[in-house]
């Protein structure tokens, strides 16, 4: 990751009144990137233990849309209340909070 890239962040409110909030990311002109097609063109492995997503092999690990995947799924696990699947990209998480970015709207 060494070109500076640009990212569209999203700010998603939960509807149920519990006023929790979810940052997201994505690539411009791309939709959200899923751990189903990462497995499939074998950028990432995933492995289960009693049906639960336990750990993850990352094989393509300065892809820019496999980044942006992981520090996606950290914020979901951090909402969640879950432990981050990924706390090694944490130190990215600066160039993608920047409050003051411009930010595409609510979904």
């Amino acid at each position: 990751m060494t070109e500076a890239f640009k990212v569209v962040r999203y700010e998603l409110i939960a509807n149920d009144r519990s006023g929790r909030r979810l940052l997201q990311f994505t690539l411009p002109g791309r939709d959200f990137e899923t751990a189903e097609a990462f497995e499939a063109e074998g950028s990432i492995k995933r492995e289960f233990t009693h049906g639960e997503w336990t750990a993850t092999k990352v094989l393509a690990p300065h892809d820019t849309r496999v980044i942006i995947w992981q520090i996606n799924t950290n914020e979901q696990d951090q909402v969640h209340g879950r432990g981050l699947h990924f706390p090694e990209v944490k130190r990215l998480w600066s160039s993608f909070l920047d409050e003051h970015a411009p930010m595409a709207g609510n979904a």
